[in-house]
């Protein structure tokens, strides 16, 4: 999927993901600061969810009314 989303060669992308992940093992060394990080991305996946996806739906649909509109 990263190879999808970017033209970045496949063994640029392992190499960047690979960094990331010993960064995350260095920065979280804690139990309560996984925990933490876990209660910001079940709060992030929340409201990408239930917040951010209808009110996307809700402005491509006025925006497609809107457009409708001005062809007629």
């Amino acid at each position: 999927m990263i190879k999808r989303t970017t033209k970045l060669k496949m063994k640029h992308n392992i190499i960047i993901l690979s960094i990331l992940v010993v960064l995350g093992c260095i920065l979280f060394d804690k139990k309560s600061q996984i925990d933490i990080l876990n209660e910001i991305i079940n709060d992030l996946g929340f409201i990408i969810v239930y917040i951010y996806i209808p009110i996307l739906l809700l402005l491509l649909w006025l925006v497609m009314k809107i457009k409708a509109k001005k062809q007629t």
